[in-house]
């Protein structure tokens, strides 16, 4: 298939390369960019034995073994696009093209896809990542050369303008790359262009810049003229205005642009009765780049910074929207948020919209699956899926957080926690009965349950009051009878995963494990070693019915075998008190 911007890109002196998927002029310049030969010769091998190159394919998710096949073949890099999807339906451009895994999604979505890319290993790695798609074509050409007379309905920018500096010798280079990009854009066009934030907050809880590997990089400002450079909002915006913009619209990826689990529009982050913050807090946890040695719980401070409104300007990164023609409003103006699922079989992957209603103002909840699977049915197993097409959005605390917050107390014990779980469960029953589901009498804390509650969990339920309780999300029925042993453990488990203990239970050691205290909580609940045991087989039964991969029981038993607090908490901790220790002895000497 010969597209129309082929055609054309041919007759403007694109020519085939040594590689035959790839174009480019004879004076083509490959420049020096990569994550290393050997790992990009890698990339290259596995999409050459892949049969399904799809962005929802399987083979690519059991690939993803590393931070670099991971950023390159994640099914989760195509969500910061899929909001936009109809602003990619005509002749879509690419620049910084990289190894693919956005040009595929373009490839899926639009008529006729252009993909520029300055480095020719990574043209031919992207060639082989869209082999069969013949609407897309690669072009090997830095970005300040690529020159043609075609004008596309969209551009897309991942990644790269942070670069410009690198590439470009103009006096100001990054305006330079916006103009040259909206040279390219048709005069109702769309830039789509994703940066990381300067003053991102996961940067000032210590973690390190992308481009440099140095924390407090960008914060301190450390840039140098010839070198990488990211900006703040009012920066960027600043930036687009300068290069002839007049549409900006600033949105935000969760946890960032690379590997996006959620999205909060622009005007999500502006309208009070959306709980923006806490979408990011969801998404924070969920960032492959998070390492347990950062300042501040990430989960914490996002609840807070939505709270005062601040997530648009501490946003991790930014997914700028922008047009040259007039004022216009931003395609997702009433959509207000986006959730992902997240790593699972591709059948059961799904979006969460967060729509407002235009006339009323009020806020609801969609949920679809992700892409219907092309003749396939979902897995058999023990649980089915059940997604609500439109459920009422409540704001509010999850009802986890109280119990967070007593998790957190240096002096916490089985004995309360198990005390506030009890809470919990009376709760639940008390909510079961006034909607006629299956629950045991007021404080019994055994026997059957609705097949329908295998979500009803802390984290799945919302209180605007103390007295108010929303469950949301109850996606999983279990096809048989389900105990309430089993909810007691999937709630308990999913609260010591989800929240990071700082220290270890009451006359517990320090390297107790997160078993061992599900183990205790259940037994302080009443529930037998077996009913443990029958709960911890159907959790494994769930969650190897909803990976891509087979997890066998062990490996699944041996996750659950990890320590409650983190070896870098413990040494946190030891660090801490011998700080204690130091200046104690020398305030004993100073006195």
């Amino acid at each position: 298939m010969v597209t129309d911007s082929r055609a054309t890109l041919i007759k403007e002196g694109y020519l085939k390369t040594t590689i035959a998927a790839v174009l480019s002029k004879p004076d083509f310049r490959d420049i020096d960019y990569s994550d290393g030969e050997e790992v990009e010769k890698r990339l290259l091998a596995t999409l050459k034995k892949t049969h399904d190159l799809s962005v929802l394919s399987p083979e690519l998710m059991a690939s993803c073994v590393d931070w670099v096949s991971t950023y390159h073949f994640s099914h989760n890099r195509a969500n910061l696009l899929r909001p936009f999807a109809k602003n990619l339906k005509g002749r879509v451009l690419e620049l910084g093209a990289g190894c693919g895994a956005i040009t595929r999604y373009l490839g899926e979505t639009a008529t006729d896809v252009v993909a520029v890319e300055g480095s020719l290993l990574r043209c031919e790695i992207n060639a082989e990542r869209v082999r069969e798609l013949g609407n897309v074509t690669v072009i090997a050409s830095e970005l300040s050369d690529f020159e043609t007379s075609l004008k596309f309905n969209a551009v897309v920018v991942v990644g790269v303008l942070e670069y410009a500096g690198l590439f470009i010798d103009t006096p100001n280079p990054h305006m330079s790359f916006l103009n040259k990009a909206a040279e390219l854009l048709e005069p109702d066009g769309t830039l789509l262009l994703a940066i990381e934030n300067q003053f991102g907050l996961k940067y000032f809880a210590g973690l390190p810049v992308d481009h440099t590997g140095t924390p407090m990089f960008g914060i301190e400002g450390r840039y140098i003229t010839k070198g990488v450079r990211t900006f703040s909002k009012s920066e960027l915006i600043q930036l687009f205005t300068n290069s002839g913009f007049t549409s900006i619209h600033i949105h935000s990826p969760l946890p960032d642009y690379k590997i996006v689990r959620g999205l909060v529009s622009q005007s999500g982050l502006k309208d009070g009765r959306f709980n923006s913050g806490s979408l990011a807090a969801q998404s924070s946890h969920l960032d492959p780049q998070l390492t347990s040695d950062v300042h501040f719980s990430l989960r914490d401070a996002w609840n807070e910074v939505g709270l005062g409104g601040l997530d648009s300007e501490l946003s991790n990164s930014f997914l700028v929207e922008a047009r040259l023609k007039g004022k216009q409003p931003s395609s997702l103006e009433n959509e207000l948020g986006f959730w992902y699922g997240s790593d699972r079989s591709p059948e059961f992957l799904k979006e969460k919209r967060f729509l407002r209603n235009h006339e009323s103002g009020d806020i609801f909840v969609t949920q679809t699956p992700l892409e219907v699977d092309k003749g396939s049915s979902p897995q058999a197993g023990l649980f089915s899926q059940n997604l609500e097409a439109i459920e009422e959005y409540n704001s509010g605390n999850r009802y986890f957080e109280d119990i967070a917050k007593y998790l957190r107390q240096p002096s916490w014990s089985i004995n309360g926690f198990v005390d506030l779980f009890r809470i919990f469960l009376d709760d639940c029953g008390d909510w079961c009965r006034s909607q006629g589901l299956r629950w045991p009498e007021m404080g019994e804390y055994y026997g059957k349950v609705d097949s329908t509650l295998v979500d009803l969990t802390p984290r799945n339920v919302i209180r605007e009051n103390p007295k108010s309780f929303k469950p949301f999300d109850l996606e999983w029925k279990y096809l048989g009878d389900l105990e309430i042993s089993y909810l007691s453990f999937r709630s308990i488990n999913d609260l010591f995963s989800f929240i990071k203990i700082e220290r270890p239970w009451q006359d517990a050691s320090q390297e107790v494990s997160r078993l061992e205290t599900i183990k205790k909580c259940m037994s302080e609940l009443g529930y037998s070693e077996k009913e443990l045991n029958d709960s911890i087989e159907l959790e494994w039964a769930l969650q190897r019915q909803l990976s891509i991969t087979d997890i066998s029981f062990s490996n699944f038993v041996d996750s659950l075998k990890q320590p409650l607090v983190s070896k870098s908490t413990n040494q946190e901790l030891q660090s801490t008190n011998q700080e204690l220790q130091s200046t104690n002895q020398e305030l004993q000497s100073t006195n």
